[in-house]
């Protein structure tokens, strides 16, 4: 059931990602055709491109080698919690492999799944660098179709470089992987550009006074991340329920104990203190 609720901004004037207008259009994608969205897609996307491997996930048929989500609790892997991905309708909830993902950027390179005029609508910059449903970057002549996706205890990235028929594709089921500085290292790779591999920094000596100062709660749009110690160890609890062992590696950055990846503490021209772009309390 929706409700109506006022307009965040004029139509046409500002842009922003919304779930729930994917899951309003597999609700209109079944009204029209009269079949269910899963069945839709299959009748019409992915059994006539020969994606065997790719759909929309019930919880009842039994998909074979199908992946789990995997988090860290501190230093221990832990699997995630169940999730209903009847909830997520269209607006997630499909499983695929890499290889039929590379089918499916073939036929859009191709046009055969849509015209060429539609393909050229979706890989137009309209706000934000945003198309009809993916993102459009275009940095030293090269064109980057993308987007990323995410649940709990996966990560997933989509890279399609349209004009020099290379893709980049990236599923992972560990809900903490740098998914997108991995996507940014092997496209460096590809075009014989400068790279960094992924390092381990020193520990930075932090002081104490601004250590303590960072401490605390940091919350932006229902997301909440505690920076916290216990004895001489750091970790972000995120959403009071997944613990990410971290440590200074400057004055404002923190970096992950496994993998690649930074948290950046920023101040705004107020003085706000901010932490991977969620406010302190």
């Amino acid at each position: 059931m929706f409700t109506a609720e006022p307009l965040d901004f004029e139509p046409g004037t500002q842009w922003n990602y919304s779930n729930t207008g994917y899951y309003l259009l597999g609700i209109i994608i079944e009204k029209l055709s009269g079949k269910t969205y899963s069945e839709f897609l299959a009748e019409n996307i992915f059994l006539p491109l020969g994606m065997f491997n790719t759909g929309v996930e019930d919880d009842k048929r039994i998909v074979e080698n199908k992946a789990s989500g995997y988090y860290l609790n501190g230093n221990d892997l832990i699997h995630c919690k169940y999730i209903n991905m009847d909830l997520m309708f269209s607006s997630g909830g499909m499983y695929s492999t890499i290889e039929d993902l590379l089918i499916w950027n073939e036929a859009l390179n191709n046009n055969k799944l849509v015209s060429k005029e539609s393909i050229e609508k979706m890989n137009t910059q309209y706000k934000n660098n945003y198309g009809y449903g993916v993102e459009i970057n275009i940095s030293d002549n090269r064109k980057d179709i993308s987007h990323n996706g995410g649940l709990q205890g996966f990560l997933t990235e989509i890279h399609r470089y349209v004009d020099d028929d290379f893709a980049i594709v990236i599923l992972s089921n560990y809900g903490f992987t740098a998914v997108n500085k991995l996507c940014r290292v092997i496209e460096s790779i590809t075009f014989e550009e400068k790279y960094e591999m992924p390092t381990k920094p020193p520990i930075f000596p932090i002081s104490e006074d601004l250590l303590d100062n960072y401490l605390g709660v940091y919350e932006d749009d229902g997301d909440k991340i505690e920076f916290k110690k216990e004895d001489d160890n750091l970790f972000l609890i995120l959403d009071d329920e997944y613990t990410l062992p971290v440590y200074p590696i400057n004055e404002d950055i923190l970096h992950h104990t496994w993998i690649d990846e930074e948290y950046t503490f920023t101040k705004d021209d107020e003085g706000q203190l901010y932490l991977w772009g969620n406010r302190k309390r």
